[in-house]
């Protein structure tokens, strides 16, 4: 959550607490990786190691093309 999400509050409620994103901090880059790899998952039945080693790839090329966190 903390990756899709910029903004994140902890609303506090008999002594637990909960943490909400705030929604209008979405992450574009990051929602779309996302659905990606979902994708590629149930859709392609592609392996846990391909799905990292291409979400690490696809990250690594979005940052060096400046792209924001």
């Amino acid at each position: 959550m903390h990756v899709l999400f910029g903004e994140i509050i902890t609303l506090n409620t008999l002594g637990l607490g909960l943490e909400v994103p705030m929604l209008a901090s979405i992450r574009p880059a990051s929602l779309i990786l996302t659905l990606a790899a979902l994708n590629a998952v149930f859709r392609f039945h592609l392996g846990v190691m391909t799905i990292l080693a291409g979400c690490s790839v696809l990250g690594l090329l979005y940052g060096l093309a400046g792209g924001i966190g």
